[in-house]
């Protein structure tokens, strides 16, 4: 058997387990520290190590492609099956060395269905590029209108912001007309597009986003997955009778998902039926209105992935059928 390698990484450091020596390091997530990382492998002889990382947030993806390009086998795995195995081993004890232990053992355990991970397609990549881009610059025109507001502006730092604000609606122009180019180009992704636009609620801006975090979905093989990917699984806090939190929304995944999530749930509770009907449910069993929201966040979600995988356009009558056949809509 190959070597195995856990990997915890988080936004600074990564923290390293070799199964086979039982040996923990730790490297800055940078590029020179992936390259001492792969010394430090070569020099305990390991030339093609299977390592295993979780699919948390976006820190990863740097040293996964980076271990790729190397050669090696890369297992990207959803946190909540190493959260599960972590239980299963009675762990009390939460720390970036520990947790690198756990996702090694975990992948030992499972490596025989565990499917390595490729690096997206250049078209998906710059996809996922231009969104995040275009987010970055609705963000910063969203600012620069509050302090528009402001009545202790002089003119001069007035005039100031509006032209910032000029120049960052034609960039934001620019940046939707190259994601609408890219997405006609590529027929994948545009076919993919045509399917999730379909859905009322979801528009062009949360379509892309999805399919671009989302990678068009290639690496998931059921809604939960997809759900904990883009942290709107749900987590319980239980313990005795002592301890006994509300259910919520464990936020522990792809943050740029659950912002065009957010906004697609706001409209679609006002114009999918399906969302509507299920929002007005929620309400009616007592759930506040930001929890009801959180759930159509999710649905919705599940929506678009159903709809995807099954190649035919949202249809309110049929959703309910689709998600019994392929147990992607909850």
């Amino acid at each position: 058997m190959k070597s195995i390698v856990g990997v915890d990484v988080s936004k600074d450091t990564f923290d390293v387990f070799v199964l086979e020596h039982g040996k923990h390091r730790q490297f800055l997530n940078t590029k020179s520290g992936f390259k001492q990382f792969w010394s430090y492998l070569l020099k305990l002889d390991i030339h093609k190590p299977q390592a295993c990382m979780e699919a948390t947030g976006l820190y990863w993806e740097n040293l996964a492609e980076y271990l790729h390009k190397k050669g090696a086998i890369v297992f990207v795995v959803n946190a909540r099956r190493i959260k599960g195995f972590a239980m299963s081993e009675h762990k009390r004890t939460k720390t970036d060395k520990v947790d690198a232990g756990v996702i090694a053992r975990f992948c030992r355990a499972h490596i025989a269905e565990l499917k390595s991970w490729c690096p997206p397609s250049a078209e998906v990549r710059k996809l996922q590029s231009l969104t995040r881009q275009l987010d970055s610059l609705k963000g910063d025109r969203a600012r620069q209108l509050v302090r528009l507001q402001s009545a202790l502006l002089c003119s001069e730092v007035s005039e100031s912001i509006k032209n910032y604000i000029k120049f960052l609606n034609g960039s934001i122009n620019k940046m939707e007309e190259a994601i609408g180019i890219l997405i006609q180009k590529d027929k994948p992704i545009e076919k993919q597009y045509d399917l999730a636009i379909s859905i009322k609620g979801v528009g062009p801006v949360t379509a892309s986003t999805v399919l671009a975090e989302c990678r068009l979905f290639r690496e998931f093989s059921d809604r939960r997955q997809v759900t904990a990917f883009a942290g709107l699984d749900v987590s319980e806090f239980l313990s005795g009778s002592s301890i006994h939190m509300k259910p919520r929304l464990s936020k522990r995944g792809n943050s740029r998902i659950r912002k065009a999530m957010y906004m697609a749930a706001v409209c679609a509770k006002r114009h999918n039926p399906t969302i509507r009907t299920f929002y007005n449910k929620l309400l009616d069993n007592g759930k506040t209105k930001m929890q009801a929201i959180g759930a159509c966040m999710r649905k919705l979600l599940e929506i678009i992935f159903a709809v995807v995988k099954s190649g035919k356009r949202f249809d309110p009558k049929h959703v309910q059928n689709l998600s019994k056949q392929q147990s992607l809509v909850a």
